[in-house]
């Protein structure tokens, strides 16, 4: 069994133990959290810019060179057909509107949240919250969760523990005290993208289906 797992190829990353990928996604998840704690007060939104960056997005291409996996084989980019672009697109903004609608009627969110909502965005442009709340955590989440960690728990797990893994690590990055009420918005949005990943196997289509997501917020809390 150690002769065949040798001449395994160099891409194949059943010779880590899936033990070690979701270990490198809890301390990764960790650094972040802690990070945001320390680090917001100082620099506001641009903490979340600096941590996605340095914490999610910079070690999976590290970890990737140094054991020479090929970036595009986890990555999974492919051209997006108008169809499926009209396809997740739609059911993207169906399912925000059915979340929203349950989370009103089930979930009862104190005012004071959604005030805090309004003083976390108060005096940011506009610009810059697209790019910082829009557009960097659509690429870099998507990147670690949906391609780098995905990748290589199904490879080790199969596509359920994996697809399981994934979204519920996507959960727990988003535990903090402003959006604590809001996790099972998380936990549908995760369920979503995952289910893309799995259905149309292209990052692109996660990718948009995350910036459709996050622009949509950006508007309502404005």
């Amino acid at each position: 069994m150690d002769k065949q797992n040798e001449n395994l190829s160099s891409i194949n990353p059943k010779n880590f133990s899936a033990f070690f990928f979701l270990s490198f996604t809890v301390l990764q998840l960790l650094l972040y959290l802690t990070g945001m704690i320390l680090l917001y007060p100082y620099f506001k939104l641009w903490s979340i810019f600096l941590l996605q960056i340095l914490v999610f997005l910079i070690p999976v291409f590290i970890l990737s060179a140094v054991k020479g996996i090929p970036f595009k084989h986890w990555l999974q980019l492919r051209s997006i057909s108008l169809k499926d672009f009209l396809q997740v697109s739609l059911i993207t903004l169906g399912l925000i509107f059915f979340t929203s609608v349950l989370m009103n009627y089930f979930i009862q969110v104190p005012q004071v949240k959604y005030q805090e909502y309004q003083d976390f965005l108060m005096n940011i442009s506009l610009g810059a919250q697209l790019f910082l709340l829009v557009f960097v955590p659509a690429l870099c989440e998507e990147i670690l969760f949906r391609g780098f960690l995905f990748f290589h728990l199904e490879r080790s797990l199969g596509p359920t523990l994996a697809a399981s893994f994934v979204t519920l690590f996507f959960v727990l990055g988003h535990l903090n005290q402003l959006t604590l009420y809001f996790l099972p918005y998380y936990l549908m949005l995760g369920s979503l993208l995952i289910f893309i990943r799995l259905w149309k196997q292209n990052l692109l289509l996660c990718i948009w289906v995350h910036l459709l997501n996050n622009f949509i917020a950006v508007i309502f809390w404005n």
